[in-house]
């Protein structure tokens, strides 16, 4: 998806691009987009230009990595500003987040071969003994799901509500590696948090951006 502007500028020269956009949903995840000058883009840092959450409008301009401003060559007259939709640096964690979910869901379809969809919690199941290899698996994902907490925030600076589902999985990932008994008695909760999981990847991948306007202002 993508949104076009034309822009009319008095003379050719560098021109900085002022962009006036609220993302007030989905906290601490980005909406990235790629900048396209007259159907070309300009430079690498406009290939994913991103937007941090925001509860009010704000103005963003599009910056290098030592967080100078970047400014686009424009044609005197009449000229094409694009602004398309991409993942962007967020695309990465949502990859590596798939596979995680992919993972839990094998696993998960392991565990109810063994005691089925509604497990008796009084049963010691031997879990540990019969499929050591989830149980192990289960602090593997957790650490993939906490590593990808780590970088999304790390890049955003903002640890959003919405990463409270791996919080949860991640904790109880954690207790079934260590106490296998406890996953009969968590399996229902377990298969929900697995669902969030999938939730926040479709969330992830639907990054909704509000633009009012955009500028272009000389040096």
């Amino acid at each position: 998806q993508s949104v076009t502007w034309n822009v009319n500028v008095p003379e050719d020269g560098l021109y900085k691009l002022n962009i006036k956009f609220r993302k007030n949903l989905y906290s601490g995840m980005l909406s990235s987009r790629m900048v396209f000058v007259n159907g070309e883009i300009p430079f690498k840092e406009a290939e994913a230009v991103s937007f941090s959450y925001e509860a009010d409008w704000a103005i963003s301009t599009i910056k290098d990595e030592q967080d100078n401003e970047c400014y686009i060559r424009l044609n005197k007259g009449d000229n094409d500003i694009t602004l398309m939709v991409t993942q962007g640096v967020q695309g990465q964690y949502v990859q590596k987040a798939t596979t995680v979910l992919a993972e839990l869901n094998a696993m998960y379809r392991k565990i109810i071969m063994i005691t089925g969809s509604d497990p008796d919690k009084n049963t010691d199941y031997r879990l540990e003994k019969l499929i050591p290899d989830v149980v192990e698996n289960m602090k593997t994902q957790a650490d993939a799901l906490q590593s990808i907490v780590d970088g999304i925030t790390a890049f955003t600076g903002q640890k959003g509500s919405d990463f409270s589902s791996f919080t949860t999985l991640t904790f109880q990932m954690n207790s079934f590696n260590e106490e296998p008994e406890l996953i009969t008695r968590q399996l229902s909760m377990f298969k929900t948090n697995i669902g969030s999981l999938g939730t926040w990847i479709n969330d992830a991948g639907n990054a909704p951006l509000e633009v009012d306007y955009i500028s272009v202002s000389a040096p």
